[in-house]
C-alpha cells in the first residue's frame, strides 16, 4: 500500500509539470487523461482536453467511450489535422468490428476524416498511414485502391525517410505476413535517432534472435538518452542484462526505469517474461510480475489479467 501511494504522490507531481501533449506523445495516457478531465470541468469547450480523454479511452481499447471525445473535439477546432486523424482511427476501429450493416457508413466516414487531416496536413504521417492501410484493404465499392496505396510509402520518402521506410514495412507485411522487414526497420531507425516508433519497431525485430543482443543493447542505451522518460528503454535494456545473466545491471535499469516512469511498470514484466522462458532466476520473476500487478497498467500496457498467466503457468510446472 505504501508503495501504491508513494507512487500516486509521485504521479501527480509529475502530472501538475506536464503539459498534455507531451504527455501524451510519452504515452503518460492515464496521467494526460486525469489533467484533461480537470480542465474539462472548468472549460467544457477545451478541444485539447478532450482529445486527451479520447485518446486515453482509445488505447484502453474503450472505442465506444472514445468516440464523442474525438468528435467534440474536431468539432471545436475543425483546423487540427490530428483530432481528424485521431477521430478516424476511432471509427475505423470501429468498423473492423462492426457489422456488415454498419461497416459502410462507418468507412466512409473514416475515409472522410482522413481527407480532411490530409488536407490541413498533407504530410501528416499516421493519417498517411491509415489511409494507405485504407486503400490497401477497402474493396472498391468503400474506395480501395490498391495502386495508390503502393504509392504512399514513397510519398512520405521525399520529406520524411524514416517513417517511409516504417510504412512500406507495414505495406509490405500487409501484403504478405510472412516477409523480412527486418532491413526496412533497421534503415527506418538508422535514418533518424529520434523518431520514437523506428527504434523501438527495430529493437523488437532485433530482440526475435540472441545474437542481436549487442546492438539491443547500444541501441537500448540511446534510447533512455533520447527518451528518458519513456519506459520501453528500459525493458529493452532490462531484457538485453536478463539474456546475458548480469543480474546487478538487470535490477539497476529496473529500478531506473520505475523512478523516471513510476507510472508504467511494463519493463518488469517483460523482464519475468524473459526469465521465465528461460527458466532462469525464477523467485526473481515472480517478484517482478507481483510488482506488476501493485497498480493499474498505464492504458494499452498489458492487462493484469494476461499479465498472470506466465506466473500461473510457471507455478503448475514446479
Amino acid at each position: 500500500m505504501r508503495f501504491v501511494l508513494a507512487v500516486s504522490a509521485t504521479v501527480l507531481s509529475l502530472a501538475a509539470q506536464s503539459d498534455l501533449r507531451s504527455l501524451l506523445e510519452s504515452g503518460h495516457y492515464r496521467r494526460a487523461k486525469s489533467i484533461a478531465e480537470q480542465r474539462l470541468k472548468s472549460n467544457s469547450d477545451d478541444s485539447e482536453a478532450h482529445y486527451a480523454v479520447s485518446l486515453a479511452l482509445y488505447r484502453a481499447g474503450d472505442l465506444d467511450r472514445a468516440l464523442p471525445s474525438a468528435e467534440k473535439a474536431a468539432s471545436l477546432n475543425p483546423k487540427e489535422a490530428e483530432y481528424h486523424s485521431h477521430l478516424a482511427n476511432v471509427v475505423g476501429s470501429q468498423a473492423q468490428k462492426a457489422s456488415v450493416f454498419r461497416q459502410l457508413g462507418l468507412a466512409k466516414r473514416c475515409r472522410a476524416e482522413l481527407e480532411a487531416a490530409l488536407a490541413l496536413d498533407p504530410r501528416h504521417y499516421q493519417a498517411n498511414l491509415v489511409l494507405m492501410l485504407y486503400l490497401l484493404k477497402a474493396p472498391g465499392l468503400f474506395g480501395g485502391d490498391k495502386t495508390r496505396a503502393r504509392a504512399i510509402p514513397d510519398a512520405i520518402s521525399k520529406y520524411d525517410p524514416s517513417n517511409g521506410f516504417l510504412a512500406k514495412a507495414r505495406l509490405t507485411r500487409e501484403e504478405n505476413s510472412k516477409a523480412n522487414v527486418a532491413d526496412l526497420y533497421r534503415s527506418a531507425a538508422d535514418a533518424n535517432p529520434k523518431n520514437y516508433e523506428a527504434q523501438t519497431t527495430y529493437l523488437d525485430a532485433l530482440l526475435t534472435d540472441d545474437k542481436n543482443m549487442e546492438e539491443v543493447e547500444r541501441r537500448a542505451r540511446q534510447l533512455i538518452a533520447n527518451f528518458p522518460d519513456r519506459q520501453e528503454g528500459y525493458g529493452f535494456l532490462s531484457v538485453r542484462y536478463a539474456a546475458a545473466e548480469r543480474w546487478n545491471e538487470m535490477d539497476s535499469v529496473l529500478r531506473e526505469g520505475q523512478k523516471r516512469v513510476p507510472d508504467n511498470l511494463e519493463p518488469y514484466l517483460i523482464t519475468a517474461r524473459r526469465l521465465l522462458r528461460d527458466r532462469k532466476e525464477l523467485q526473481r520473476a515472480e517478484a517482478y510480475l507481483n510488482l506488476y500487478l501493485t497498480q493499474e497498467p498505464e492504458y494499452g500496457a498489458t492487462p493484469h489479467s494476461q499479465a498472470q498467466r506466465p506466473l500461473k503457468n510457471e507455478a503448475g510446472q514446479r
